[in-house]
């Protein structure tokens, strides 16, 4: 109960601060006035189309000489934004009659932002592999809501739901924040999601990015733009297939042939079997399928609410996203237990100017999810029972009480009735009645609770040195979750027949009493700490030449409940990129990564990578050729070290066990051996991702995008014991080392052509991965060819026929 109510606290305080954000002014408007003007290009021509908004959140848009009128507020600014043009903000007061838009660079417009996360880039300056995806551009007839689900479709380079070039764990980073769950997000709350795929693109992030990094960021709210949605779907869902039972006689019949294919006698007679198919009495010739529509929803119904709201003007700016989803229980006998499941979500942020100098953002987050249920788990439980086994419910009007003392007369007075039937068992299913515990056996209601928080500070710090400036990010996530739980006890009955009545019950269980006490168990929580600071110099040091370099220093906890050893990652990342005439592009990306899974001395290691990229359309060769709009080559290469898959800590100890008794002295003294059970490795260290990719991109006759990837890597020094170094007598001396070796080669190829003709538009797009990996080094030793793993893909069962060697 105490968590409860502290939650419902937490849930109070975010609200407030939400409806604090909204109500928020947008700006001391003291003098609203209309203000006009004339947009040109760089060149001084007309700009039509250009979008104005104004500090309330209104729009007016250019005419073909460039004209504009709108009303606004001296104190504040007008934002101009057009396609393909940088935006721009215009102070209103001693606004110019001209205001000139200045013509993006191909792919280095706004809407060509790549946001890693910890840093951004325009796509064309990108020299690493890396795929990004606005749902706003989908999600108007794409109604998908798991994120997961979306990025298996949309992305290229996803091979699973969240596998990335088929390497698996990949790390998902919301908001900045490394490891939060994304399945805790709805498809509104997302902005933007991008895959990094390759060594160069995620070596900012340290030795939990060695399988690629999947970054998702959420809405924000935007200078002068007003949005308010409110979006209810209602939809159904219905398995794709459910196990199909067979009928009583069938079964009986196969397992009588059954028993005579192995020389047995027949378990059922025919006269029997034919009871069992008339259904004259399906009580006492029970024919049961746990699937049918009569326990199961044909389909179950799911429902999705979801509101946002976002405003600001250049001083501040909000989002609020509120959400509630519905999911109802597959299993239709007692709905009041098989509820399903429903999560309440809350996310807000708000984006601030302290002064000319210093901006921060806060974010908050919270999440209540419960899902209530019988106590019985429906499809296992019902995929052993065998459909002649029993009458899961029996009629007391079947019942017919032949002794002297009325016994099954009192069995019926003092039973519970469910729907007017008696709960029915056998002696072999006593214990596992998925009808009767989901009618009698009480409730489980799971929940889950979240909380997320986190908060940027950003320095400008020009005064120091032009292009200087700097960032610090701390966030904190806490999940917890809890069962709550109803236990009764109940009373199930064996029928025993007299033709066609019932004439005794042999009961199973003890009396039926409801529990009035609701139990709470704990399933754990987990809390996680992070931090980064960032410093970033970013400078034009002529009209051809330019530099960004990016220092930044990262640490996180993981606590989780009982285990005692808190996780800690750590790591120095430092990326410097060189432009020449925004042609060529040549980046250094690495990171200075910390274990405290090694033994001393070999806790630190290096991720080198870099990364290069040239725009050859934008170069003499292929000046005349018109059809290629944008050409780009790249090639990257690098080594990520890292930890993750180092299962657990101090295998690079050694360690002992109790062994066997030992006395003396007639035994009057006794004492244990102690046994060696795992071999020192004092050089044990980071295992090592070895990457090249080589790729392009490109964009032909004004609407067909294409991207081409192809990768090499392997995965070395893996962590393994040398099971061909020792005999297995020898086994306790067996060390943990670095030898493991898998090899990863494939290609990735991204076609989306999009062409609009006045108000009709086509959107259509193909991804494609291919990938093979091999073994290329186990220490290994069997006694058959065939369970040999070197060699063989990398996804491979460990034990193979011989045959299709």
């Amino acid at each position: 109960m105490k968590n409860k109510t502290l939650y419902k606290l937490q849930l109070l305080v975010l609200a407030g601060a939400v409806l604090l954000g909204l109500s928020l002014p947008v700006g001391a408007q003291t003098r609203i006035r209309t203000v006009s003007g004339t947009l040109v290009d760089d060149q001084g021509a007309p700009l039509s189309g250009v979008t104005v908004y104004n500090p309330m959140g209104k729009t007016a848009i250019s005419d073909s000489a460039g004209h504009f009128e709108i009303d606004a507020s001296d104190e504040l600014s007008l934002r101009f934004e057009k396609a393909d043009y940088d935006t721009k903000l215009v102070p209103v007061a001693g606004i110019p009659e001209q205001i000139a838009l200045n013509k993006s660079e191909f792919l280095a417009s706004e809407n060509d932002l790549i946001k890693m996360g910890i840093s951004t880039i325009y796509k064309r300056e990108m020299t690493g592999a890396a795929s990004t995806i606005s749902p706003e551009d989908h999600l108007t007839y794409d109604h998908t809501q798991y994120v997961r689900d979306y990025i298996q479709g949309l992305l290229l380079g996803i091979t699973g739901f969240s596998d990335i070039r088929g390497f698996g764990g990949t790390l998902f980073v919301i908001d900045g924040v490394i490891g939060r769950d994304p399945d805790l997000l709805n498809m509104e709350e997302v902005d933007e999601i991008t895959v990094l795929k390759d060594a160069n693109a995620v070596a900012l992030y340290g030795n939990q990015a060695v399988n690629g990094v999947i970054v998702i960021n959420t809405k924000r709210g935007q200078i002068n733009k007003r949005v308010a949605n409110i979006n209810l779907r209602y939809g159904m869902k219905e398995p794709l297939a459910l196990p199909k039972y067979l009928g009583s006689a069938e079964y009986m019949e196969l397992y009588n042939e059954a028993r005579t294919n192995d020389g047995l006698e027949p378990a059922f007679d025919e006269e029997l079997i034919e009871d069992y198919r008339s259904g004259s009495n399906p009580y006492r010739y029970p024919d049961v399928d746990y699937f049918s529509d009569e326990y199961l929803r044909t389909y179950a119904s799911r429902a999705d609410v979801v509101t946002e709201f976002s405003s600001g003007n250049e001083r501040s700016q909000y989002y609020v996203n509120m959400g509630w989803n519905y999911n109802q229980s597959l299993i239709a006998l007692n709905p009041d237990v098989n509820v399903g499941s429903n999560m309440f979500n809350i996310r807000g942020n708000i984006d601030f100017k302290v002064n000319d100098w210093i901006r921060s953002s806060v974010d908050a987050v919270a999440i209540v999810y419960n899902d209530k249920s019988s106590l019985t788990n429906w499809f296992a439980n019902a995929s052993s029972i065998k459909p002649n086994a029993y009458a899961p419910l029996l009629p007391p009007s079947m019942m017919y009480d032949t002794s002297a003392t009325g016994t099954l007369e009192s069995q019926l007075e003092a039973a519970n009735l469910y729907d007017g039937m008696l709960l029915g068992t056998s002696q072999v299913y006593q214990e596992d009645s998925p009808i009767a515990n989901t009618l009698a056996g009480g409730y489980r209601t799971y929940s889950f609770r979240s909380t997320q928080f986190n908060n940027s500070i950003d320095f400008d710090l020009d005064m120091i040195t032009e292009g200087l400036s700097a960032r610090t990010y701390l966030s904190f996530d806490f999940y917890d979750a809890y069962d709550v739980y109803i236990h009764n006890d109940y009373q199930r009955y064996q029928p025993n027949w007299m033709g066609d009545s019932i004439v005794s019950l042999t009961a199973f269980g003890s009396i039926d009493r409801r529990d009035l006490t609701e139990k709470v168990t704990t399933e754990g929580f987990v809390s996680r700490l992070g931090f980064y600071g960032l410093l970033n110099y970013k400078k034009s040091l002529n009209k051809d030449h330019g530099i960004n370099a990016t220092l930044i220093g990262y640490v996180n906890s993981h606590k989780q409940a009982s285990i005692i050893q808190i996780d800690k990652n750590s790591h120095i990342g430092l990326q410097i990129t060189y432009s020449f005439k925004k042609k060529l592009f040549v980046d250094f990306s690495s990171a200075y990564v910390h274990s405290i899974k090694l033994p001393e001395g070999n806790r630190n290691g290096i991720s080198p990578t870099l990364g290069v990229a040239y725009i050859l359309s934008e170069g003499n060769l292929l000046k005349g050729i018109d059809f290629i709009n944008f050409l780009k080559l790249k090639a990257s290469a690098g080594i990520i070290r890292s930890d993750i898959g180092i299962g657990n800590y101090y295998l690079y100890e050694e360690s002992y066990t109790e062994g066997d008794w030992i006395s003396w002295a007639d035994n009057v003294y006794t004492s244990r051996t102690r046994d060696i059970s795992q071999a020192a490795n004092d050089e044990m260290t980071f295992e090592d991702r070895l990457d090249l990719n080589l790729g392009f991109e490109s964009y032909l006759l004004n609407s067909l995008w294409l991207e081409f990837n192809y990768f090499q890597t392997s995965k070395d020094k893996q962590i393994t014991k040398l099971e061909s170094e020792y005999p297995s007598f020898y086994s306790v001396f067996n060390q943990y080392a670095n030898f493991n070796k898998d090899n990863y080669n494939g290609f990735e190829l991204g076609l989306k052509y999009l062409k609009q003709v006045n108000d009709f538009s086509l959107n259509a797009g193909l991804n494609m991965v291919y990938v093979t990996s091999k073994v290329a080094k186990r220490s290994e030793i069997h006694d058959y060819d065939y369970l040999y793993r070197t060699g063989n893909p990398v996804d491979r069962h460990s034990y193979r026929n011989y045959s299709q060697r």
